[in-house]
Formats: structure tokens, C-alpha cells, sequence
């Protein structure tokens, strides 16, 4: 046995209708056939729970452009730059010691 696919989802509230949208945190697979039925469920379970849509900041260059494009997933945003920022760490050195 072994994980084949993993979605962090999280509602979004103050939608237009509805309860807003379903957010997509994470989704991954190890297969592309599964990756396009997790997405297919994620929707479905966002209609079940009276969601307005998906939502879903899908990064680039990490394998995911076909699974999408094969899917009924579509953007709002073309030509849109979004900027992450990662935390950073900084080591002090003291006497060769971390």
C-alpha cells in the first residue's frame, strides 16, 4: 500500500454566492490519470458542499501543465504573476558552533 495522491483543501468565505469557493492549498499524484481524477473529485465535492467554484494558484514548471490542460479546470488570470515569499533562516555562528 501507498499514498497515490494527496489535496489540501480549505473553504474560502465572503463569495458573491454560495459559500464561496473550495481552495486548492496542495494537490499532487504519483500518476498523471490520478492527479486528473482527484481534480475531477475536488470539483465534485466542492458542488456537494454548495461551493461557488475551485480555486486554485496551480504553479508552473513542476509537471503539472498537461494534467490541467486536460482537465475542465480554466484560468481567470493569464498573464498574472503571483510571488510567494519563503521564510529565511539565519544561522549565527559562534566559536565553530550553530
Amino acid at each position: 500500500d501507498h499514498l497515490a495522491g494527496l489535496a489540501i483543501l480549505f473553504p474560502e468565505s465572503g463569495g458573491k454566492a454560495g459559500k464561496g469557493a473550495l481552495s486548492v492549498g496542495y494537490v499532487d499524484a504519483t500518476e498523471d490519470t490520478t492527479l486528473l481524477a482527484m481534480l475531477a473529485a475536488i470539483q465534485g465535492l466542492a458542488a456537494k458542499r454548495g461551493h461557488d467554484h475551485v480555486s486554485w494558484h496551480a504553479p508552473l514548471s513542476v509537471g503539472l501543465e498537461r494534467p490541467i490542460a486536460n482537465s475542465a479546470y480554466t484560468t481567470q488570470w493569464d498573464d498574472s504573476l503571483w510571488l510567494f515569499e519563503l521564510p529565511v533562516v539565519v544561522s549565527f555562528f559562534q566559536n565553530g558552533a550553530i
